[in-house]
């Protein structure tokens, strides 16, 4: 129910009609304003449920990832889907609205084929990840 507005029986119907007007907007625009905030709060907290869920069903040899003794071997057919596992995975070890992607490079050791990410956290620390791309280096997706 709307409130009724102050000294509102006093008031001629010229001067109470915009009055009323306005107030059923600002209440439309205040209503907007909170349900886009809600979505701006649920959606990245969806996303990262997401890929939580997600990263449980993902092809690759699950190891730290460390260094490229340790590095994770992404299963995939080609270079797209490789790289969208890739970060999956790291968006499942950090956290993916505040860590900052600082660099990605191509690593060619011992026949093996590698991608590093580096990361820095919240804590300013930088977090690295190794992954073996040799399976699907090079593969491009077929065209659609």
């Amino acid at each position: 129910m709307i409130s009724p507005l102050p000294h509102e029986d006093r008031m001629t119907p010229e001067i109470l009609q915009p009055m009323r007007k306005k107030r059923t907007l600002l209440r439309l625009v205040r209503n907007f304003a909170m349900l886009v905030l809600a979505w701006m709060v649920a959606m990245p907290l969806l996303c990262t449920l997401a890929y939580q869920v997600h990263y449980w069903t993902l092809p690759v040899e699950n190891r730290d990832g460390s260094s490229a003794e340790e590095a994770v071997i992404v299963h995939a057919s080609n270079e797209w889907e490789g790289v969208q596992i890739e970060y999956a995975y790291t968006m499942h070890h950090t956290d993916p609205l505040s860590s900052e992607l600082l660099d990605q490079s191509l690593v060619f050791q011992d026949g093996r084929t590698y991608d590093v990410l580096r990361y820095r956290n919240t804590d300013g620390e930088i977090e690295t990840f190794w992954f073996d791309i040799s399976e699907w280096y090079g593969v491009m997706p077929p065209e659609a």
